[in-house]
């Protein structure tokens, strides 16, 4: 009761100043940070399902090993997302939003303001032809320039997205992380929201694609194996024929 007693008294001897420093710390914070941009982090995550494939291979592997091809995959993912081919599909699928959607997530800039509505109807008609093709812009090309340049204005633009973008594996485990930083959080969840979505379609047409290319070459080297086995069935033929074997 004593030390119960002591500490009140010693509350207030000092009410005062253990009143006014968080006051004075509240508003000298609020002074400091009042004038910083918003900022809204999004997160998507992919599981890739490397570390049960490592887990299940050769038992002859030590952990060492396994670990090495582990990292090596996880890192060929991670360079796969941050290729120019799939980061142009997500600023298509911005800018496409922007100019067709009532609620854009960014204002129009002023190199896009000033374009007449049949020019911006045309560059809306090649985003979105550029997405469907999958293909990239032609900065040689005067007009397809042009749309690169509204991509920047609108910083929508590949290396604008890749400043505002980390894509990192989490930790051991067997997921990959993607974060994106913007000032809205409805525009940081799109943007890695797509670019999840745009990689795992862009990785499913890769994994296919491999399936049939290998599959073609087996099967024309089954073939020419079968040719070769023919003529050699066909030579021993006639070698029996010509030796009255037959």
């Amino acid at each position: 009761m004593e030390e119960i007693g002591f500490f009140l008294r010693l509350i207030k001897k000092y009410r005062y100043t253990i009143t006014i420093i968080p006051v004075i710390t509240v508003i000298i914070t609020y002074f400091l940070v009042r004038n910083l941009p918003d900022s809204y982090i999004s997160r998507a995550q992919l599981s890739t399902g490397i570390v049960d494939e490592t887990q299940g291979s050769n038992f002859l592997e030590n952990d060492g090993q396994k670990a090495i091809q582990a990292s090596q995959q996880f890192s060929n993912l991670i360079e796969i997302m941050k290729m120019k081919k799939i980061l142009d599909q997500v600023s298509y699928r911005l800018i496409i939003h922007d100019l067709t959607s009532n609620q854009p997530f960014r204002a129009k800039s002023d190199k896009i303001k000033k374009m007449s509505p049949a020019s911006l109807k045309h560059a809306l008609t090649v985003f979105e032809q550029k997405y469907k093709r999958n293909e990239g812009l032609n900065l040689w090309d005067e007009n397809e320039n042009v749309l690169y340049d509204i991509l920047m204005s609108m910083k929508y633009d590949s290396e604008s997205l890749s400043d505002k973008m980390r894509i990192f594996r989490q930790g051991d485990s067997d997921f990959i992380n993607i974060e994106f930083d913007s000032e809205m959080p409805e525009l940081s969840a799109f943007v890695a929201n797509t670019l999840a979505e745009e990689f795992i379609n862009y990785y499913t047409y890769l994994v296919k694609s491999n399936q049939r290319n290998e599959n073609t070459f087996l099967n024309r080297l089954v073939q020419e194996k079968k040719q070769a086995m023919d003529v050699k069935i066909d030579s021993l033929r006639n070698y029996k024929i010509r030796n009255r074997v037959l």
